[in-house]
């Protein structure tokens, strides 16, 4: 089944995130929008489909769409996707949660990848650190795209996703050399100290660039290369009354092409919103 082999890839940390075939597209050109799993940005398709995704919605200054109920219930490799207006669209995806138990090593090379030092520090205070983790997973996804060449507010749009990446600049109008500013919300509250990862690929090479959100979960960025990013973050909570898990995990992730829409045009504002 194909969800169980998404299970499998996703279970040691892989990375998971929604592409679609252009960031930048003109009124009357559908997007394929595809998600894809897999490490060092290098990945493979995954089913877009009611099995896996809960929660799909498109964001514009036109109107807010819930794409959930177009939907296929079975396993779909992509979906063609027509958005109405210029400017800015925001897509935002939430999965189902999924399980997986790692072995004690896996689990704690997984820790130390992501930069989850208090749950290191929880595991060693509670003797559990060689011990293996049953986890529940979920997946918060975003991309920014640009219709018409246009850009606007809705970049900074909240979709009020449980980990949410919020850009606080316009990446989309930035050029190289330019600091760019995200912010991490947990439940639409600023996280703090979460490690982001900034993901770029160019040339066949694959740059990581890591930092840790501040005491207002705002990680600043300076990105050198024009082209597609990811941002990636993971939060963790340990699981209260309910015997089948130790810990609950919320995947971040943010994909955008920095430097698309020209800044003369439409300049890279900081967010409206408080």
């Amino acid at each position: 089944m194909a969800i169980l082999w998404a299970m499998s890839l996703t279970a040691t940390a892989h990375e998971f995130w929604m592409m679609p075939s252009t960031f930048v597209s003109s009124t009357d050109v559908p997007l394929d929008v595809n998600l894809y799993v897999g490490q060092f940005f290098e990945g493979e398709l995954v089913p877009l489909s009611g099995e896996y995704v809960y929660s799909y919605w498109s964001y514009s200054i036109h109107g807010n769409e819930n794409l959930t109920k177009r939907l296929p219930r079975t396993s779909y490799a992509g979906m063609p996707l027509s958005l109405a207006g210029a400017g800015s669209h925001v897509l935002a995806i939430d999965t189902y949660p999924n399980r997986v138990t790692l072995s004690a090593d896996q689990f704690n090379y997984y820790l130390r990848d992501e930069g989850l030092d208090n749950i290191i520090a929880a595991r060693s205070a509670d003797g559990s650190s060689a011990a293996p983790s049953r986890e529940r997973y979920r997946r918060h996804l975003k991309t920014l795209v640009s219709i018409g060449g246009k850009s606007d507010h809705t970049v900074f749009q909240r979709t009020g996703q449980r980990l949410e990446v919020l850009p606080l600049n316009n990446p989309m109008t930035r050029r190289a050399g330019d600091m760019v500013d995200f912010q991490l919300l947990f439940d639409n509250k600023p996280l703090n100290h979460v490690l982001v990862k900034a993901w770029h690929k160019q040339d066949g090479q694959t740059m990581v660039i890591r930092a840790r959100a501040n005491s207002d979960g705002i990680v600043q960025f300076t990105l050198p290369f024009s082209g597609t990013w990811m941002l990636s973050a993971v939060h963790m909570l340990a699981v209260k009354n309910d015997a089948a898990y130790d810990w609950d995990s919320f995947w971040g992730n943010l994909t955008f092409d920095r430097d698309a829409v020209d800044p003369q045009k439409y300049p890279a504002v900081p967010n409206p919103a408080p």
